[in-house]
């Protein structure tokens, strides 16, 4: 059978059927995985606009799988809500150890995750190293970044609060996070 694809002819046992009735063969899956697993724009992989389910793909690559799972669940968290180590960068989905600690009056007082690849913690509200018992502070890094941020005229994604730097062409920005918006203003793309 042809692949929709590449339109490469090959065995159909190595091609899926995907829900809008096109096989498509185990390399080109596999490419699609590997672009969705470096650049989340591409997410989630699709044909003729339908997503593709990962139980669908049969993925034979396990290690493949496990980063596209991992991905997956990056992907399905938003962005604002996201947190990645502070040491390593590794995505701290939901699934990892979490401590959360209120005072009397029952503020909370710690709230942090660790990593399981470094084993650092990292406070969940600042995204910086856990600090227990004192409160986030900004550091002398992220003043000097946003001094910076402000005299070069970057803007600041409203969606995930990554900084922005538009270096030509139109106000129309689309963020790493899928957020488009207008670099003029910094709202949601059609909102100004």
């Amino acid at each position: 059978v042809e692949c929709y694809f590449c339109k490469e002819d090959c065995p159909i046992s190595t091609t899926i059927l995907t829900s809008c009735y096109h096989r498509l063969c185990q390399t080109c899956i596999t490419r699609q995985i590997e672009v969705c697993i470096q650049d989340e724009r591409t997410y989630p992989p699709k044909c003729c606009g339908n997503k593709l389910q990962i139980n669908e793909l049969h993925l034979t690559d396990r290690n493949l799988h496990q980063r596209y799972e991992l991905k997956v669940r990056e992907y399905d968290t938003p962005a604002p809500s996201r947190v990645y180590c502070y040491r390593c960068s590794r995505f701290l989905s939901s699934s990892f150890a979490t401590i959360a600690s209120y005072s009397s009056d029952g503020d909370l007082e710690r709230n942090t995750k660790l990593c399981s690849t470094c084993s650092s913690w990292t406070c969940i509200n600042c995204k910086l190293a856990d600090h227990p018992g004192k409160p986030c502070q900004e550091t002398a890094e992220d003043r000097v970044f946003k001094l910076l941020t402000k005299q070069k005229g970057w803007q600041t994604c409203p969606i995930c609060k990554a900084v922005v730097e538009r270096n030509g062409g139109c106000n129309h920005m689309i963020c790493r996070c899928t957020a488009q918006f207008c670099y003029h203003c910094a709202t949601r793309w059609k909102q100004c």
